[in-house]
């Protein structure tokens, strides 16, 4: 097995392929392992088709992003022009530009059509509903194993596909009902991360990570600090490469090629080319230095085959400044990152208080169990894969991979502490460094007699996986509830219980107390079709559940829509009839039992969204009677003050 060492002594990758055994003994052991990726998939798909069969919301209330995605769909599949991303319903007259991808859209259409040959319309899109986020669920359990294999053999396959449906905090973005782009996104990433830790397999890992990448890039702008890691990771193995044993070169280079055509190949696909450039979805900003710098890459590698270290590392070097000039000439206002226009008060008022968009720390303050289960396998795969690194380094032994590996995980716990939206990417990458640790300690305890192989083992599982941690922290909850003498402050989301009742029909469900049921919807679509003002998270449920137009939803580019939402529920009666007038609001809908609408109400107990809720009569409003299986309150502007 040759090695790969650069002038400072550092082993940084082997270029040598893991062995040849014999062809057949391959095939046998690769077609295995699609058998074990397909079992798993099958049996995690089928209990979860079985848990929310036959709605795909009948347990969980659904999240706003993947009912717009769904009012989007249908949009589409209704003749909106595949370039026009306009939500005319949203903040009306003018609409909101959405700015999310068709690339999303496309294939979710596509599979309602198909299941419209065979089914009504309405079980088609429930069809898909399922269907949609449990494929895309195959396709994570693939890549995992994938990057596991590639990182460790064969035997962390088991293993990465186990702790894949395991993996809580990313399990969530593939139960039934999720439209929402994160769950591709987190295949798109891992599938990258495979294709980089396989390079010395030959040119398919850079083909792989090149697409992944540019796709993931046009879908969302979440994964490009990942993005960012992966390529300097393929730049660096070159760079780092001696010229007799670079062998990695050609993957190299089709990882930089394919970058590049994947991202004129998207923004074909989905852009119009006279679109304005814009810094919160792929545009010319990303779409141009992207280009530069997968080209150049690919470029530098074919040219440069003979060029030393130092040349390649100048090479390099020129290549960021070529890039990062251009972003810095031509588009500077996408430095300051996608929300660089976002007026300070619609930071304060609704961005901060957004859940996803807090830090790990500030998340962890009201849900401490929560927190410890999102950083706990993540930092467990980040000491492990230090440590690796570490004992390799010491060893002279090849530690690239382990330092990528380690580098992407402190990467999305370092985000998490400012977004807590990054740790299920975190647990993502974790899970290829913990497959190797489980088939580590498997090999170590074969043949070894008793029960402490047994339990040395077994505690090697239950660590690797997030209810570990998730216990840890019930644990560390009831003993402080235990040894404090002032009660501890429970989580929101142990607040969900059966205490909300609807006193005609028993305890809500989290689909009634969110206002998302079937009654809720029946209220909402029994109007004639108008313009209503709710709360700014219930808006897709608006938007999905009837015919009316929405003043606002949870989407930074209804800027001044979410800012007059918020003054006219938590301002006073005046305030809420000015902008009902000023926007031609016909209703106004409110669930009371929603966790948006309790804190709301109880930071301005006076203004107009508490009195709505104290039912105190208010002229200009006329309550409209909704099914007793619903708490979700509906008022009718009158006549004189409408339009």
């Amino acid at each position: 097995m040759s090695e790969t060492i650069d002038t400072s002594g550092i082993y940084w990758n082997d270029d040598a392929s893991a062995g040849k055994p014999v062809p057949g003994i391959i095939r046998a052991q690769r077609d295995r392992s699609a058998a074990m990726i397909l079992a798993v998939w099958a049996v995690c798909a089928v209990a979860l088709t079985i848990a929310f069969w036959p709605h795909p919301w009948r347990i969980l209330a659904p999240d706003p992003d993947s009912l717009m995605r769904l009012v989007q769909v249908r949009d589409l599949l209704a003749g909106q022009a595949w370039i026009d991303l306009t939500q005319s319903r949203l903040a009306p007259p003018d609409g909101v530009l959405m700015h999310w991808s068709r690339l999303v859209d496309g294939p979710i259409a596509l599979g309602i059509r198909v299941a419209e040959q065979f089914a009504s319309p309405q079980r088609a899109e429930a069809l898909v509903l399922i269907g949609w986020p449990l494929l895309v669920l195959f396709g994570f359990i693939t890549a995992s194993v994938r990057a596991a294999t590639a990182l460790g053999g064969r035997g962390c396959a088991f293993p990465a596909a186990i702790l894949a449906i395991l993996c809580l905090d990313a399990l969530i973005y593939f139960i039934p009902g999720r439209l929402d782009h994160h769950n591709v996104q987190l295949v798109l990433i891992m599938t990258a991360m495979a294709g980089m830790l396989s390079l010395r397999s030959g040119v398919t890992g850079g083909v792989l990570a090149g697409l992944a990448l540019a796709i993931s890039l046009a879908i969302g702008m979440e994964t490009v600090p990942y993005l960012m890691v992966i390529a300097g990771y393929a730049a660096l193995r070159w760079a780092c490469a001696r010229p007799d044993g670079a062998k990695t070169d050609p993957a190299i280079a089709a990882f930089g090629l394919f970058f590049a055509f994947g991202l004129i190949a998207a923004f074909d696909l989905s852009i119009p080319w006279h679109a304005t450039p814009v810094c919160d979805a792929f545009s010319q900003p990303y779409l141009l230095p992207g280009v530069l710098g997968g080209a150049g890459l690919a470029a530098a590698v074919v040219s440069g085959a003979n060029w030393n270290p130092r040349e390649r590392f100048a090479a390099l070097a020129g290549l960021g400044l070529a890039a990062g000039g251009l972003i810095l000439f031509a588009f500077p206002d996408c430095l300051s990152g996608p929300f660089w226009n976002m007026s300070p008060e619609l930071k304060r008022l609704w961005l901060d208080s957004i859940a996803d968009t807090q830090g790990i720390l500030t998340y962890g303050a009201v849900e401490p169990v929560a927190a410890i289960g999102k950083i706990g396998a993540p930092g467990l795969a980040l000491a492990l894969a230090l440590y690796q690194a570490a004992m390799r380094f010491r060893d002279r032994q090849a530690v690239g991979d382990w330092v990528f590996g380690a580098a992407l995980i402190l990467l999305a716990l370092a985000i998490s502490m400012v977004h807590v939206r990054a740790t299920p990417f975190a647990n993502a990458f974790a899970i290829p460094v913990l497959a190797v640790w489980i088939a580590t300690m498997r090999v170590r305890t074969i043949g070894r007699a008793g029960v402490k192989p047994a339990m040395t083992l077994l505690a090697a599982w239950i660590l690797a996986t997030p209810l570990a941690y998730y216990g840890i922290g019930s644990a560390g909850a009831a003993f402080g509830r235990i040894a404090s003498s002032a009660p501890v402050e429970t989580s929101v989301a142990a607040t969900k219980s059966g205490q909300i009742a609807n006193p005609l029909t028993g305890p809500l469900t989290d689909l009634q107390r969110e206002c998302a049921d079937g009654a809720s919807a029946a209220a909402l679509a029994a109007l004639p079709a108008g313009r209503v003002l709710a709360p700014v998270s219930y808006g897709p449920n608006v938007l999905i559940n009837s015919p009316h137009a929405v003043l606002s939803g949870p989407y930074h580019r209804a800027e001044q829509a979410i800012l007059d939402t918020i003054r006219a529920f938590n301002g006073t009666q005046l305030m809420a009839r000015v902008i009902a007038e000023r926007h031609a609001i016909d209703y106004i809908a409110v669930c009371p039992t929603s966790d948006e609408v309790r804190p709301t109400a109880a930071e301005a107990p006076d203004g107009f969204l508490g009195r709505l809720l104290k039912g105190q009569p208010i002229r200009w409003l006329e309550p409209v009677a909704v099914p007793a299986a619903t708490p979700l309150m509906i008022f009718k502007v009158r006549p004189a003050i409408a339009g």
